[in-house]
């Protein structure tokens, strides 16, 4: 496992500056060419954080974030990313919460999406598979806009055992499928809440299925029939989270 990370875009890097705790930042990496108020805003919040900070070409960005990546001109060289331990993210949901389990996402974007929106809708944390899934890559952070961050985000070698741990701690899994005619929208949810979705093309798996308590699907009005695995994620999320926290 990587020692070092980089994460890249504004939001994403302004979120571990003004996060405070124990993360200690190598350093923040500005493109030289961006916009002297912006680059000052920036640069303050690093100084108060104790964080030297660097100037380099558009070509460095390209070469440490990706061609492709959409840095806007701000990285930051940071510790490996520390997943939360599954135990203790259990252990400290209160008797009204909310947390969601994702069965091999493998896209990053998806991911980083379905984070974001699990932290937005006040989800108290997220678990993934450690095989055959996304793990919390720059992608990922870039694209939940910080949210990676600020969420507790745990990492198993099992999701079925995941699941029965959460029903240890009085946790109701539902899982999202359309091998059911139960629908979400009908669903009341309550107290403690464990939303499973499934990957993107294939869903939840079969063992998965079997260690939730309910299988749930979104009620289709039109000729599609599926949706993006992060967009059911956020429906779901806003669905239990508006019956659980009201």
């Amino acid at each position: 496992m990587a020692s070092q990370r980089i994460v890249y875009g504004k939001h994403s890097v302004m979120d571990l500056l003004e996060g405070g705790g124990e993360l200690r930042l190598e350093k923040v990496i500005l493109f030289k060419g961006m916009h002297p108020e912006e680059q000052a805003r920036i640069r303050e919040k690093a100084s108060e954080r104790g964080v030297k900070v660097e100037l380099q070409p558009e070509a460095w960005f390209h070469k440490s974030c990706g061609a492709d990546a959409r840095h806007q001109g701000v990285a930051a060289l940071a510790p490996a990313f520390r997943y939360a331990d599954l135990t203790d993210l259990l252990k400290a949901c209160g008797p009204q919460s909310l947390i969601i389990m994702l069965d091999q996402v493998t896209d990053p974007r998806n991911l980083g999406a379905i984070l974001r929106s699990a932290e937005a809708l006040g989800a108290a944390g997220a678990v993934i598979p450690r095989d055959r899934a996304c793990e919390v890559t720059p992608v990922v952070e870039k694209t939940s806009s910080g949210a990676a961050s600020r969420l507790a985000v745990a990492q198993v070698a099992n999701l079925s055992n995941a699941l029965d741990d959460a029903k240890k701690q009085g946790f109701w899994c539902y899982g999202l499928s359309l091998e059911t005619e139960d629908l979400l929208e009908q669903e009341k949810f309550s107290n403690k809440v464990c939303l499973v979705v499934g990957s993107e093309g294939k869903g939840i798996r079969p063992l998965v299925a079997k260690h939730c308590d309910k299988l749930l699907k979104i009620g289709m009005r039109g000729k599609t029939q599926s949706l993006n695995v992060s967009v059911a994620a956020a429906l779901s999320l806003h669905k239990a989270a508006q019956d659980i926290f009201g």
